[in-house]
């Protein structure tokens, strides 16, 4: 599978981050049991690999963990299982997935989170379209404040800066605005898509009506 619309394509990984069952979705657990939230976030990370398995544009999809159970569904799903080799957190990881992503071809970059309940296959389609070679494509979530999936052209082209919102009111406030910033140091014009599909996460309790008939 390869980048159909270029003369020269590059080889795009998508790769979905998921922390370990234990710490998963913990900010649903007024509404969750931990048995519950562990049953959600294997759902969603199905749903998600086959959303990112019936886009051929993409060279190979990956899910970075350390939990064993995600590495089983992401081989069912004949994704790539990438183990996360430490506790450092999602920079780390992210940036360690790049690397490896480098040394087996892999061109491009692609973030996506588990948690896009939303997610389709047009909608990773027009993040792809708007992808250049150097460059950065961003998807802020609802509150434009986080960021719910990114491009980056090569993969190492900046530094990971998601984040936590200092109040605890929020998973990644701000890294939006430090993914600009940071495109724009490497030298690039980040380009940015404003997508339902995209913007929408599943964050806070009241969110779950949104995969009842979903997963």
């Amino acid at each position: 599978m390869v980048d159909s619309w270029r003369e020269d394509p590059l080889q795009y990984w998508a790769v979905v981050p998921v922390k370990t069952l234990s710490q998963a979705k913990s900010r649903l657990s007024k509404a969750l049991t931990p048995s519950d939230r562990h049953r959600l976030v294997l759902a969603l990370l199905v749903r998600t690999l086959q959303v990112l398995g019936d886009i051929e544009e993409l060279a190979r999809v990956a899910v970075v963990s350390r939990d064993p159970n995600v590495w089983a569904v992401a081989r069912a799903r004949r994704a790539t299982a990438l183990r996360e080799p430490g506790p450092e957190g999602l920079n780390a990881a992210l940036s360690w997935a790049a690397a490896r992503i480098i040394e087996r071809g892999g061109g491009g970059l692609l973030v996506i989170p588990v948690d896009l309940p939303l997610l389709t296959v047009e909608s990773v389609r027009q993040l792809l379209k708007l992808a250049t070679a150097p460059g950065m494509v961003i998807a802020p979530d609802r509150s434009g404040q986080g960021t719910n999936a990114l491009i980056v052209v090569p993969p190492d082209l900046i530094p990971f800066r998601y984040g936590v919102h200092p109040a605890g009111t929020g998973p990644d406030s701000g890294s939006f605005e430090r993914h600009l910033a940071l495109a724009r140091a490497a030298g690039v014009i980040p380009r940015v898509l404003r997508c339902d599909d995209l913007a929408q996460d599943l964050d806070q309790p009241d969110d779950l009506s949104l995969v009842t008939d979903r997963i």
